[in-house]
C-alpha cells in the first residue's frame, strides 16, 4: 500500500488539531465567577436589586468607583464600554459618573483576596441622608495565575478584573490587544450586575444561551471572523435587552438600598449591611445604628480578621438592652431567608451566650438555629458555650460564604 494516503491523513489529523488549537485559543475570553446565581424568576424581590440600578426612582444616579493596583492599570477604552453599557440602560436623571481612586501600591495588598483588597480602599464615605444614589464598585487587580473576571453575587455592585487573566487571553489570539479582551469581559461583568442571563428561557440561569450575545459564557470569534476584523461581542442580545427592559419597569423593593457603597436592606427590627465579602447584622432601628459601623468604619472592622478569610459575618446591637430584650429581633434576623444573615445572628446568639445561660426566649431561638437548614448555622447554635466572656456591643466572625 502506498505510504502516500497515510501521510495525507497525518498532515489532515494535524491540520484539524491545529484549528481545533487555534478556535480554543479564540474561544478563551469567559466568565466563571467563584459563586453562581439563580434564576432571577425563582428570586425573591429582596435578592433582585438590579432595578437600583436600572429605574430612575428611587436612586436617580449612579455612582461608579475605580480601583486598581499600580500594577493593573485599567484602559480608558475599558471604562469608556463601561460607562456606556450603563448610560445605555440605567435610567439615572441626575447622571452617571465614574470615579478614578489613585492607584494601590501592589505591595499592600499582596496577598489579600480581591474583596479584603475592596474593603480596604473603597473611598466614598456614605451620608446617611443619601438614599438616591446607586453605587458600583469596580477593582482592578493582578494575580499570579489570572482569576477569571468575576461579581461577587452577595454583594450586588462589586466587579472584580485581573489583568493577568486579560493579559493571557489577549495573547492567545492573534492581533488582540488587551483592550480588546478587557472591555468585552468588563461589559459581561456588568451586565450580571444588571441581573443579566438569570432567565432559563434563553440561557442556563448563569448566561445567556447566544454565542454573539456579550452575555454568553465564553466570548468568542471565529478564525474567519478574524480574518474579517470581527472582535469579541460587547452587546446584549436582543432577549437579554428584552430582559433588560423588563427588569426596569419593575418597582423595587422598597426595604432595599444604597448608603454611599453600603448595600442595605431594612426589615422592621433589623437591618443588613452589605459590603463585598462583608454583612452585617444590625438589630433594632436603622437610625440608632451609630456612624462609626457605616461605611468606611464598617469596611475597616474587617482588618481585624484573617486576611485569607473569604466572608464576614458582623453584628451589633444596642450596647444598653438586655439580652432577653433582643430575641424579637434576633428571632426575625434568625428566621431571614439569607443564610449569611441566619449566619451573622447565630454568631450573636453564641456571643450572648457566653455571657452566662441565656434566658428562656434566647434558650428558645438556641433550639431554633439548631433545626436550620444551613450548616453552617447548625454548628454555630451546637458550639453555643455553657460559659465564657462577656461579649462586646459589636462583634462578628470569619467564615465561608454560604
Amino acid at each position: 500500500m502506498s505510504p502516500a494516503p497515510a501521510a495525507a491523513r497525518t498532515r489532515a489529523v494535524a491540520l484539524a488539531l491545529a484549528l481545533a488549537l487555534a478556535l480554543a485559543a479564540a474561544a478563551a475570553a469567559g466568565c466563571r465567577g467563584p459563586q453562581s446565581a439563580p434564576p432571577s424568576d425563582k428570586l425573591p424581590s429582596w435578592e433582585r436589586p438590579d432595578a437600583l440600578f436600572l429605574a430612575p426612582e428611587p436612586c436617580d444616579a449612579l455612582v461608579i468607583e475605580v480601583d486598581s493596583t499600580v500594577d493593573a492599570p485599567p484602559s480608558d477604552a475599558a471604562l469608556d464600554a463601561l460607562r456606556s453599557f450603563f448610560a445605555a440602560y440605567c435610567e439615572k436623571p441626575a447622571g452617571i459618573s465614574i470615579v478614578r481612586d489613585e492607584s494601590i501600591p501592589a505591595e499592600s495588598v499582596r496577598g489579600l483576596t480581591p474583596e479584603r483588597i475592596a474593603l480596604r480602599h473603597m473611598s466614598l464615605a456614605p451620608d446617611p441622608r443619601d438614599r438616591a444614589t446607586a453605587y458600583v464598585y469596580v477593582l482592578y487587580y493582578r494575580s499570579d495565575d489570572g482569576r477569571n473576571p468575576h461579581v461577587n453575587w452577595h454583594y450586588p455592585g462589586a466587579i472584580f478584573a485581573d489583568i493577568t487573566y486579560f493579559r493571557r487571553v489577549a495573547s492567545e489570539i492573534p492581533g488582540f490587544a488587551v483592550e480588546d479582551v478587557e472591555a468585552p469581559l468588563l461589559v459581561h461583568e456588568a451586565g450580571h450586575v444588571l441581573g443579566l442571563t438569570r432567565d432559563e428561557s434563553h440561557g442556563d440561569g448563569s448566561h445567556c444561551s447566544n454565542r454573539r450575545c456579550v452575555m454568553y459564557a465564553v466570548l468568542e470569534v471565529s478564525l474567519e471572523g478574524l480574518s474579517r476584523g470581527e472582535r469579541l461581542p460587547e452587546a446584549p442580545c436582543d432577549r437579554c435587552r428584552a430582559d433588560i427592559a423588563a427588569a426596569r419597569s419593575r418597582r423595587p423593593d422598597a426595604r432595599l438600598g444604597f448608603v454611599g457603597p453600603v448595600f442595605v436592606r431594612r426589615e422592621p427590627r433589623y437591618t443588613l449591611l452589605r459590603l463585598p465579602g462583608l454583612l452585617m447584622v444590625a438589630l433594632g432601628d436603622e437610625a440608632a445604628i451609630p456612624a462609626e459601623i457605616r461605611g468606611r468604619a464598617l469596611a475597616a472592622r474587617a482588618e481585624i480578621y484573617p486576611a485569607e478569610a473569604q466572608y464576614l459575618y458582623l453584628y451589633w446591637r444596642p450596647p444598653e438592652a438586655a439580652a432577653e430584650s433582643l430575641a424579637g429581633p434576633l428571632g426575625d434576623a434568625l428566621r431571614d431567608p439569607d443564610a449569611a444573615a441566619r449566619h451573622a445572628a447565630a454568631i450573636l446568639l453564641r456571643d450572648l451566650a457566653s455571657a452566662g445561660p441565656l434566658g428562656p426566649r434566647l434558650d428558645a431561638l438556641r433550639r431554633l438555629a439548631l433545626d436550620d437548614v444551613d450548616p453552617g448555622v447548625r454548628s454555630i447554635a451546637e458550639s453555643i458555650p455553657e460559659s465564657a466572656a462577656p461579649p462586646d456591643t459589636a462583634g462578628g466572625a470569619t467564615g465561608r460564604s454560604p
